[in-house]
């Protein structure tokens, strides 16, 4: 590692070759719809058990004509449901009252205004929702019995935007916060993306994609599956309101600490292209709800020492994530100046430059959660993800997908964050790195 700095810290959302570069961006854009095509498929036809698809398939029980025939059409329900759900979250953030946030500096100097209403927006959407189902305006199972012609919608809604914010990045940017990957790639540009906070006037797509788009479909889903459940078996289980217990805190947490979240990597660093974009319309509300939809087909009732040993685990572990990521905003808000389990904190100066030449300095907390491990608050995640997924047991994969999948992600956030910190503090970093050696699980990794 050097032990400069470097002002191309913050140019560019991604690294050379990261996701495999081209080829593997593409392998991304086409293997994401494919897989939720897949696990669609095998909720239809198998009880959500994906190998089950797999075996049939590769014992030619299965054919390719087969599973082309049975891939789900848009209808114009699943529009209407889409386009409700989405005109409603826009005109909430436009017009409900909302503490105004200067968002943290970008790599390229800029600072943002955010109106930070989401936790209004939600309890509005509920209000709303709750207004119009009481008046027998659609069925509370409506997304679980529309959910094949809805990712139709949502895949293509997702990928029209996709490329309409790579050709906004083109010719109208909102800042200087926009440049290419360098790898003359439109295919690499376009899942990466290009802007990294575009708006529409003052209206931030980034926010509103991420913290009301996908965050508050992930808890309409969920009950929406939970409904379905009802439907089909005439009782929801005690697994199914767990699942969306967990989920909700996770969700509820993020509208309600929404300024926070304006200093996380989604916000600061990763530009709006496809990963982002479709990450959020599409795979949070269809796969991080893959428990519940597992749920809706497998009702497991589980003995109530499990149900209540999960519920005690998942809550410490939201104790250990809120407590952790609120010990950092306060450090910061305080400049360090501030005591950390009844002791001065600890922390290193590191000095930085912006793309703009301009000099910065950072505190890097390394006393308290942040002395254990350089991302405490996703060891808590991990732990977090585990509960939502053990409810389901451990007969089928389909659940676990989320678990495995945040391992990963989280794992590689931490590697490109150090990256990341590694070329924007230099010498800082390295000095960083030997006070608290751990990235992710603390005396582990």
């Amino acid at each position: 590692m050097s032990t400069k700095t470097s002002k191309s810290w913050g140019t560019w959302g991604g690294f050379s070759g990261e996701f495999g570069g081209v080829a593997g961006t593409l392998g991304i854009m086409i293997g994401f719809p494919t897989f939720l095509f897949w696990v669609y498929h095998s909720c239809e036809h198998y009880q959500c058990h994906l190998s089950s698809l797999l075996f049939d398939f590769a014992t030619q029980k299965l054919t390719i004509q087969e599973l082309y025939d049975n891939v789900p059409s848009a209808n114009f329900t699943a529009f209407l449901v889409w386009a409700t759900f989405i005109g409603l979250q826009a005109i909430l953030m436009i017009i409900m009252p909302g503490k105004k946030v200067l968002g943290q500096p970008t790599p390229a100097g800029n600072r943002l205004l955010y109106n930070i209403n989401g936790l209004q927006a939600f309890f509005a959407t509920v209000i709303v929702l709750g207004v119009l189902y009481y008046l027998d305006f659609f069925d509370a199972a409506i997304v679980h019995n529309q959910i094949g012609p809805l990712i139709v919608v949502t895949n293509v809604a997702a990928i029209s935007t996709v490329i309409l914010l790579y050709i906004k990045g083109q010719i109208a940017p909102t800042n200087t916060d926009t440049v290419q990957s360098g790898h003359h790639s439109m295919i690499y540009d376009i899942c990466m993306g290009v802007e990294l906070n575009p708006r529409i006037g003052n209206f931030d797509l980034k926010l509103f994609f991420i913290a009301r788009c996908g965050m508050i479909s992930w808890i309409l889903v969920d009950l929406s599956h939970a409904a379905g459940q009802f439907e089909r078996f005439g009782e929801v289980s005690n697994s199914m309101i767990l699942v969306c217990f967990l989920h909700s805190i996770y969700v509820i947490d993020l509208l309600y600490y929404e300024a926070w979240y304006l200093e996380t990597i989604d916000i600061m660093h990763d530009r709006l292209g496809f990963n982002l974009t479709y990450g959020v319309l599409v795979y949070v509300p269809f796969a991080y709800t893959f428990q519940a939809w597992y749920l809706a087909h497998n009702p497991i009732v589980l003995p109530d020492s499990q149900f209540y040993l999960i519920l005690g685990v998942g809550i410490f572990a939201y104790y250990l994530f809120r407590s952790s990521n609120n010990q950092r905003r306060s450090f910061r808000a305080a400049k360090g100046n501030i005591k950390i389990w009844g002791k001065p904190a600890k922390y290193i100066r590191a000095k930085y430059t912006t793309v703009d030449g301009k000099e910065g300095e950072s505190l890097l907390l390394t006393s308290g959660w942040w002395g254990l491990a350089r991302h405490f608050n996703y060891s808590a995640d991990l732990i977090q993800s585990f509960c939502y997924c053990v409810p389901c047991g451990f007969h089928d994969f389909m659940p676990w997908w989320y678990f495995i999948f945040m391992v990963w992600l989280l794992n590689h956030r931490g590697n490109r964050d150090n990256q990341r910190c590694g070329m924007k503090y230099g010498k800082y970093w390295e000095q960083y790195c030997k006070t608290v050696p751990y990235k992710l699980v603390p005396y582990v990794y």
